[in-house]
């Protein structure tokens, strides 16, 4: 897919192939459309880097930061935010906190010069998960990251996969904190917890003409871990050829489009832009 986009809507030209080495070569950073969602109005869905990493170790702190000032400010907007690099993104939000002078509950001054709500409540982060082995080692790293909403990308599903304890040992509260031991208020806030770590579950095949099948048993399994929890479930496709594709989903199960409710519950006062925030921000 990267070669097929290089040289296209914002992908690096000339491409190269995607290894370690050629990073620096393939990721390009685009400041000039940080500003792009703040002139959308209509509220709308947005992945970020659908196509690449929030989170590569090619992109600098400062820029992520950039990314999460705009994102603050385009508040009518839900951003998802999906990663394979928790370890990099929880190095991000330490070095994050650091730049910030006080912290106070939820609310804090943040390096953008700014008071906003933390986690941004229109920030969705989530995680790739393919199998048991890539969910044990990614997924307690992600409960480590603050988020509004936690979600699981299990696209492309390559086995079978145990979401209980996510969905239902690991539980929260509004703020994303969670109780250290079951029957005890969340940490540091003190709110009890009323919700499961993990809010919403996507479920998809691998497409292309080198898939590899996706056991309908592994998906089946998943969808019914998900509503015994009553964690929203997303059935995103089945492996084949062409993305998209119904496939052996039955329809009921195709039907499965579920989202967590869009949150926007940012301070009624619009704060002044600081000087840590985009230019042209308003």
């Amino acid at each position: 897919m990267a070669k097929r986009l290089a040289g296209r809507a914002g992908y690096a030209a000339p491409w190269k192939p995607w290894t370690a080495p050629n990073a620096k070569y393939n990721i390009r950073l685009r400041p000039e459309l940080l500003l792009q969602p703040l002139r959308w109005r209509k509220p709308q869905r947005i992945f970020v880097n659908s196509m690449s990493d929030l989170f590569h170790e090619q992109v600098p702190d400062e820029f992520i930061a950039d990314v999460y000032a705009t994102m603050a400010q385009a508040r009518q907007h839900t951003f998802l935010v999906l990663t394979k690099r928790l370890k990099r993104a929880l190095d991000w939000y330490r070095w994050f906190v650091a730049q910030s002078p006080t912290v106070a509950g939820d609310v804090y001054e943040t390096l953008f010069g700014r008071t906003m709500p933390w986690p941004l409540p229109n920030v969705w982060l989530g995680v790739s998960v393919e199998d048991q082995r890539t969910a044990d080692e990614r997924l307690p790293i992600l409960m480590q990251v603050p988020a509004a909403v936690r979600f699981i990308s299990a696209e492309p599903l390559l086995g079978p996969l145990d979401g209980c304890p996510w969905t239902t040992t690991w539980i929260r509260c509004q703020h994303g904190n969670f109780a250290p031991e079951p029957d005890s208020p969340c940490q540091p806030c003190g709110c009890w917890p009323d919700r499961a770590a993990i809010d919403l579950v996507i479920i998809g095949g691998e497409s292309g003409p080198h898939f590899r099948e996706m056991d309908m048993a592994w998906a089946r399994d998943l969808i019914a871990q998900c509503q015994a929890a009553g964690v929203s479930c997303f059935v995103k496709q089945d492996s084949g050829l062409r993305p998209g594709m119904q496939g052996q989903f039955g329809d009921a199960e195709w039907a499965l489009k579920q989202l967590p409710e869009a949150r926007h519950d940012f301070p009624q006062a619009a704060p002044s832009r600081g000087p840590g925030l985009p230019a042209g921000g308003h």
